[in-house]
């Protein structure tokens, strides 16, 4: 392969050329990793599904923080559901569910039981409200 220069092999330009290439992704590659690298907060909340209703009923977290939601089902099947961020879990009698999501999307989001065969989880609602940095 001629270079236009006699002093440069193929070898240097193939090493040149992916030098060059590593200098464009660099920058990009360093931006990602610099945002995970940023200080991510666990929001922990212990929720109870009882008597068609979610206590607390509203959950206040911000932009890009991961969420744990340790979910207590105290007397009869229930699940939780968050359209938005495709969530959509069983809560058995008795047990303990946990849920984990990064709260990417700001917004004010409802959580609801989506059992459809109890009347009574139709009024089964709370709040996520997740604040912009």
């Amino acid at each position: 392969m001629k270079t236009g220069h006699p002093a440069i092999s193929r070898r240097r330009v193939l090493v040149l050329v992916g030098a060059g290439a590593t200098a464009l992704v660099a920058p990009t590659f360093a931006a990602r990793l610099g945002r995970q690298d940023q200080a991510v907060s666990l929001r922990d909340f212990s929720l109870t599904a009882r008597n068609y209703t979610f206590t607390p009923s509203r959950i206040e977290v911000s932009k890009d923080d991961r969420v744990r939601l340790t979910i207590e089902g105290a007397d009869q099947v229930h699940s939780f559901a968050i359209d938005e961020y495709r969530i959509a879990r069983r809560i058995a009698p008795g047990a303990t569910t946990v849920i984990e999501f990064r709260a990417e999307r700001a917004g004010s989001f409802t959580y609801y039981c989506n059992i459809a065969a109890d009347p009574g989880c139709k009024a089964m609602r709370g709040t996520l409200v997740v604040s912009g940095k």
